[in-house]
């Protein structure tokens, strides 16, 4: 399988992504998808269980469509290949990009170069000799493969703009940002393969900040996640991409003397389908899976609001957060995390002896014969 790579600097403190260092074949792949159809898009991310984190009330269009009977549809319509999985539209003029290939819905014609023949110079032959046969060779007329110049390395923004990168750019981006210490980025290396094409996708439909959340993982920003940074952002988290199985997840968080404790409705869970995990960074996150119900194709139903599939919430811990003692219990439908808090310090103080003015001493020694 096709893979790309990708070089990103990463901003330690708020483990953010600040940009991407890409080459032509990262570019020609976001840019492609400007090519595919949203039902081709909205296909794989069904494929792949992404469907429903991703699309909102869009995937509810999606499925609606799959649902349908076809006798509901016009004679001419087929909504496998006019909705579900519809073919693309690429150039004829460029070379699809190789991991691009993968959103193409199975027989679909790509656009291959045609072979030109070049006539040969016209000799006299002796009949019998092949020594002066001259060979007529198919000449490929050379097509370029993507959409834009690979000599030039590329900028991508943590939200997937992309410009052509320079030492300008690269400089004035940091300014801007007020990254003043340099010690503060690194560099990692990362990879693209269909999965990961597929959750940018999936995570461009509502985030800003997209490479941080897919390949670093904190779900930074503001629309995903809940912040502590004086609560700021803590009750304007977007919940509606974080929790997709149950649409009233609501996670209370609470700090007492001794501990942080978050308190979570589950409702129709057991203990073994939730987790409690900590990732690097301090990131708390409760997640789990309900199983969706098989529904019999036979059955009348007048309404439909249970749902299934997976819910994910992240909190970011503050420093007194003691990571290696959080405790998670269950019990009548409700999770209970407790995370301890480091006692203060305690410091030695000394006494300080208060003692006259020194006004006082000055006078006196002015006085004094």
């Amino acid at each position: 399988m096709t893979t790309l790579k990708l070089k990103l600097l990463i901003e330690k403190n708020s483990s953010k992504v600040v940009f991407a260092e890409a080459r032509k074949e990262f570019v020609d792949f976001l840019f492609g998808h400007l090519q595919v159809p949203l039902g081709s898009i909205m296909g794989l991310l069904s494929q792949y269980d992404m469907v429903d984190s991703a699309g909102g009330s869009l995937s509810r269009v999606y499925e609606s469509i799959k649902n349908l009977d076809p006798s509901f549809l016009e004679p001419n319509v087929n909504k496998e290949s006019d909705f579900l999985r519809p073919k693309p539209t690429f150039s004829s003029n460029t070379d699809t990009p190789e991991l691009l290939l993968n959103f193409v819905p199975p027989n679909t014609p790509i656009p291959i170069p045609t072979a030109v023949i070049v006539p040969a110079t016209s000799k006299t032959v002796t009949v019998g000799s092949t020594s002066d046969i001259t060979q007529q060779k198919p000449h490929t007329e050379k097509k370029e493969t993507g959409y834009v110049r690979g000599v030039v390395t590329y900028m991508v923004m943590d939200d997937l703009m992309v410009k052509p990168m320079s030492s300008i750019s690269g400089i004035s981006l940091l300014n801007d940002l007020s990254i003043k210490d340099i010690s503060s980025l690194q560099e990692k290396m990362v990879e693209v393969d269909l999965k990961k094409g597929l959750e940018l996708v999936r995570a461009s439909f509502y985030s800003t900040t997209v490479l941080t959340d897919v390949f670093i993982g904190n779900k930074r920003g503001r629309s995903f996640q809940d912040i502590w940074d004086s609560f700021d952002g803590f009750f304007t988290s977007n919940l509606v991409f974080e929790t997709t199985a149950l649409a009233n997840l609501r996670i209370d968080w609470k700090v007492t003397p001794e501990a942080h404790v978050f308190k979570a409705d589950l409702p129709g869970l057991k203990k073994e389908e939730v987790k409690v995990e900590v990732e690097e960074g301090r990131i708390l996150q409760i997640s789990g899976e309900r199983s969706k119900e098989q529904l019999e194709k036979n059955d009348k139903w007048y309404r439909i609001e249970r749902s299934g599939g997976k819910f994910l919430r992240r909190f970011q811990l503050p420093y007194d957060a003691i990571i290696g003692q959080i405790k998670a219990s269950m019990e009548d439908g409700v999770l209970t995390v407790i995370v301890p808090i480091e006692e203060e310090m305690k410091r030695d103080l000394k006494a300080i002896q208060i003692s006259r003015p020194l006004m006082s001493w000055a006078k006196r020694d002015v006085l004094q014969p």
